[in-house]
């Protein structure tokens, strides 16, 4: 029973650095929802851009509605992170974290919202198509920069870990 409820605490506890669940399926996740959102609003306002085309009260209304929905649910995904990021930072630094790990987290977690912002505008609009390619390299960018925040930093040793003799 000892050893579930360790192997448990090691799932449950984050990974240090690049973490899979808080980097990589959350984020993107949470992108997907009002991205595809955004696509399907791209097709059926296809014919908007013609001469005289008049564009719907649900139209706007729902375009607005996934702009605020899309840009809360980044916020909270962009803020529990920096808020995960922070708690890990305070417990893995001997004293406090170093203004350069606290600055590298938020500049990677600026560039987490700006691939939301590039993915979710380069879905909305047919011209902005080149921007997708450019929110990818924002997110791989916010990648190395969770990683660059957290290299050469070790989890302290917890007693439970301890294998007992």
């Amino acid at each position: 029973m000892d050893n579930l409820r360790q192997d448990l605490h090691v799932i449950d506890r984050p990974q240090i650095g690049v973490s899979r669940y808080w980097d990589i399926y959350l984020p993107l996740g949470m992108s997907t929802i009002p991205a595809g959102c955004f696509k399907l609003m791209r097709i059926a306002m296809d014919d908007l851009d013609q001469p005289g085309a008049a564009i719907a009260t649900w139209q706007i209304i729902s375009i607005m509605t996934l702009q605020t929905f899309g840009i809360i649910g980044m916020a909270v995904v962009v803020l529990l992170r920096m808020e995960m990021g922070m708690t890990q930072l305070t417990e893995l630094c001997p004293k406090t974290p170093t203004f350069r790990r606290r600055r590298c987290l938020l500049i990677s977690l600026v560039f987490l919202a700006l691939f939301d912002i590039f993915l979710n505008v380069g879905l909305a609009f047919k011209e902005a198509s080149p921007l997708i390619v450019l929110s990818v390299l924002w997110y791989l960018v916010y990648l190395l920069g969770i990683r660059l925040t957290f290299r050469g930093l070790q989890e302290p040793e917890h007693p439970s870990s301890v294998p007992q003799s």
